[in-house]
């Protein structure tokens, strides 16, 4: 709450700060005013999901999501078509279907019938920092991300003006897309890599990690596949054949989906780092991948190779923190005997 009270008496300077042109400001604050109004519930849903995971129930979590994301994009259709709101619809839309997992979030931990429920809060200060500690790599990953997004517009503005932000926006919606993939099935996994490095179970530990590691390595070839191969129809979902962003946008997806390749296994490793308790190695990593290359990559190849250098930052900057990634495994092999 405190949060979206803050951004919306800030929400003229949040959104020129963050490089709004003329022509994008009265649309991105627009848009930013109703998503602020659901901020507890944005928040609240991400939370939902990982607590339905710790107890059990991830079917639940996965049936929450997309219910959530298919609200999401009727509504969209119906207050920015039939009912001509523009961009208000669509962030409504958006807002909307974050209550979905919150609303039903509050009922399932509110029945006090499975392994975790709503009780009186005891306050531990050492429970809580340990947790921040060890959730500091994902708290690093989603800054991060705020961050490299403002970089992509802002470099994107410069060289291409309001067609390559668009362009770019759909590149990164299409990135979130197909990452959901590995961060869901890391999600997913990192409990039980928990319990058993917690029970001191290593032959299950290594059977678990060795599994988790081929599927990764297979899903990333085929999620690589189908990004090159239908890379093209995936932009078109979200821009005309034949315009100016459409071109940008298909040109530059041959060499980002060369980024699939590499970012399913640094998010793995990342998550499995957390899941052994090592919350250090997992955010530089996250650090790494997310901001620390990135925005280095950002800053100088585009010096050197234009749109072409905005293409390549996210590819080289996975490539690379995929090699630090092998080696944080070999180094670590001994002290949790995953492998």
């Amino acid at each position: 709450m405190l949060l979206a009270v803050l951004g919306m008496v800030f929400i003229d300077r949040i959104v020129w700060a963050l490089g709004a042109s003329n022509v994008l400001f009265p649309y991105c604050r627009e848009y930013l005013f109703v998503l602020l109004l659901f901020t507890p519930a944005s928040i609240l849903q991400v939370l939902f999901q990982n607590l339905l995971v710790t107890a059990g129930r991830p079917e639940l979590g996965m049936a929450l999501g997309v219910s959530a994301g298919i609200t999401n994009i009727l509504l969209d259709y119906v207050f920015m078509v039939p009912l001509q709101m523009g961009i208000k619809g669509a962030a409504l839309g958006t807002g909307i279907g974050y209550l979905i997992p919150t609303i039903a979030g509050v009922w399932f931990f509110g029945q006090q019938k499975g392994s975790l429920y709503f009780r009186k809060p005891v306050l531990d200060g050492s429970v809580l920092m340990k947790s921040c500690t060890n959730g500091f790599s994902e708290m690093v990953s989603q800054a991060a991300t705020a961050v490299t997004t403002f970089l992509f517009n802002g470099t994107m503005l410069a060289l291409l003006g309001e067609d390559g932000v668009a362009a770019i926006t759909i590149l990164i919606y299409t990135q979130f897309l197909l990452y959901s993939l590995y961060i869901g099935f890391s999600m997913g996994v990192a409990p039980v890599l928990s319990y058993h490095y917690g029970k001191q179970d290593r032959e299950q530990l290594k059977s678990v990690f060795s599994l988790s590691m081929r599927f990764v390595l297979f899903a990333s070839v085929i999620v690589f596949v189908i990004a090159f191969l239908f890379g093209p129809s995936l932009v078109q979902i979200f821009s005309e054949k034949g315009t100016s962003v459409y071109e940008i946008a298909r040109n530059g997806f041959l060499i980002f989906s060369f980024s699939f390749l590499f970012c399913g296994l640094n998010i793995f490793i990342s998550a499995a780092f957390t899941a052994l308790s090592n919350g250090r190695l997992s955010a530089c990593l996250s650090f790494l991948r997310t901001f620390g290359l990135l925005t280095a990559l950002l800053f100088t190849l585009p010096r050197f190779w234009g749109v072409i250098g905005i293409w390549l930052a996210v590819p080289v900057a996975e490539l690379l923190t995929m090699l630090v990634a092998v080696i944080f495994l070999v180094q670590n092999r001994e002290r949790y005997h995953y492998a």
